[in-house]
């Protein structure tokens, strides 16, 4: 480098060698950029104050997926719509929809596993209580069905009727 040359002011000039004081301050501007990338992400998802746009209400959308493959055969119609109505609409009692899909997935022994599935997909208040239901019905479920994982997808989502 040349007398002339100006580097901007985290950089420091010296070998970026792995416990160098250049790459700790690069590597520490780097990760503020990405927590503050991240951050203005999550602030656009939610509106720029936090709240839902037309005077909708902020709750959780929750998306469960439900292996139908049991040591005991399927998991049938019949049976799923037993356990929606005895373990998650007592739960959940406002509203739900649930679908049926294929899908596909890795299991623990390295395996990939394709199987038919149950979608089932609820939104509801933000709190404890229904946090505790959802996971009481994935257990439930992975009990009942002899199921390794039931895979559960929460977000934050805006309200309106």
């Amino acid at each position: 480098m040349d007398a002339g040359t100006r580097l901007p002011p985290y950089v420091v000039a010296s070998p970026l060698g792995a416990g160098s004081v250049g790459m700790t301050k690069r590597r520490a501007v780097i990760r503020a950029a990405a927590m503050l990338f991240a951050l203005m992400l999550a602030a656009c998802a939610s509106g720029r104050d936090g709240r839902c746009p037309d005077g909708g209400t902020r709750a959780i959308g929750e998306t469960l997926y439900f292996g139908t493959a049991s040591p005991a055969g399927a998991v049938s119609s019949e049976r799923w719509e037993a356990f929606v109505a005895s373990e998650i609409t007592p739960r959940f009692p406002n509203g739900l929809t649930s679908w049926r899909a294929n899908g596909q997935w890795l299991a623990k022994n390295g395996e990939l596993q394709h199987e038919e599935s149950y979608v089932l997909y609820v939104v509801h208040a933000d709190t404890l209580e229904n946090d505790a239901a959802i996971r009481a019905i994935i257990e439930r479920y992975r009990e009942a069905f002899q199921q390794e994982a039931v895979l559960r997808v929460r977000q934050a989502v805006c309200v309106s009727l």
